[in-house]
């Protein structure tokens, strides 16, 4: 199918062009993955996505080479070690950290779905979607721990949980689950698993907040996520813009309105682990932020 792609208007288009493309032909389509490792090879050295810390300071950037071979060693030690296989759910629970990013593209490579949990979640309906969504292995990080720890006997399915932080400080068992630091996955390779992952299947199951009872797992396919790519591009995104989220990417807006938008138009992503309404400005300028979006509660 032929689609029309059209930018909201010339005043709001980025600079750069679109390597990767409009996705007007969806017979061409591909998982986000894919475009990341063509960027991999096309344009190796350029940022792919940065880590800001609490005070708004970028500390951390990886290339879409380091982010590319990063997600595949996430992937194979998943395949490897975890045996996740097609269609097997993994979580996340965690604050915005490279560890988040380098979780949901490896599991997208593995061809599991990725189940990222609100970092508000604890007790009762943290335990709920974890067994609810019959995941197989858990990403924490060591702010998430203890709110694991607590409900770790009424945790059904998971075979592992990784924990991201300090090696030495991670536990061997969080109740009767083998636990391991995620720096554990950093030792398998870092070559492209290359397993078959089409459009059709499906890539996330996100929970909704649960206004009018328990969180509901909301299941997305991959095409979805370049339907929506295509739409924020047409905004204006260009290949030199820099996209900025405060936003948790356990949230589908930091997920697919920064990350794989910034994949899809070869741009390059910045994280914040929290929102800031004094310091927000100045985040986006000393990180030279072209695009951001928000919540209406936050903006």
């Amino acid at each position: 199918m032929q689609l029309l792609f059209k930018t909201r208007s010339a005043e709001y288009t980025g600079e750069g062009g679109l390597p990767n493309g409009t996705f007007d032909d969806t017979s061409t389509w591909k998982p986000m993955t894919k475009y990341l490792e063509d960027g991999a090879v096309n344009y190796p050295d350029k940022p792919m996505f940065k880590i800001a810390n609490g005070e708004g300071k970028v500390i951390e950037t990886y290339s879409y080479k380091e982010t590319n071979e990063k997600a595949n060693q996430v992937a194979n030690g998943l395949i490897e070690k975890v045996g996740v296989k097609k269609g097997d759910k993994v979580g996340m629970y965690m604050l915005n950290c490279a560890e988040f990013v380098l979780s949901i593209i490896g599991i997208h490579k593995t061809g599991g779905i990725q189940v990222p949990i609100n970092k508000d979640e604890k007790g009762e309906r943290l335990s709920y979607v974890i067994n609810y969504s019959e995941m197989v292995a858990l990403v924490v990080d060591p702010s998430g721990l203890p709110l694991i720890q607590e409900i770790a006997d009424k945790l059904e399915n998971l075979k592992i949980i990784y924990v991201t932080g300090e090696p030495k400080e991670v536990p061997e068992k969080i109740g009767n689950i083998d636990s391991r630091p995620f720096n554990n996955l950093y030792e398998f390779a870092t070559e492209n698993p290359n397993i078959e992952v089409l459009i059709k299947d499906k890539e996330r199951c996100m929970f909704t907040s649960g206004t009018t009872g328990l969180p509901k797992g909301v299941v997305r396919e991959h095409g979805g996520i370049i339907m929506t790519v295509r739409s924020y591009l047409q905004q204006g995104v260009g290949s030199d813009d820099i996209l900025m989220s405060v936003l948790s990417l356990g949230h589908a807006n930091a997920q697919a309105m920064c990350l794989f938008s910034a994949i899809g138009a070869g741009a390059t992503a910045v994280f914040f682990p929290r929102f800031s309404a004094s310091n927000f400005f100045k985040w986006a300028r000393d990180c030279e932020a072209t695009i951001t979006n928000f919540l209406g509660a936050v903006s």
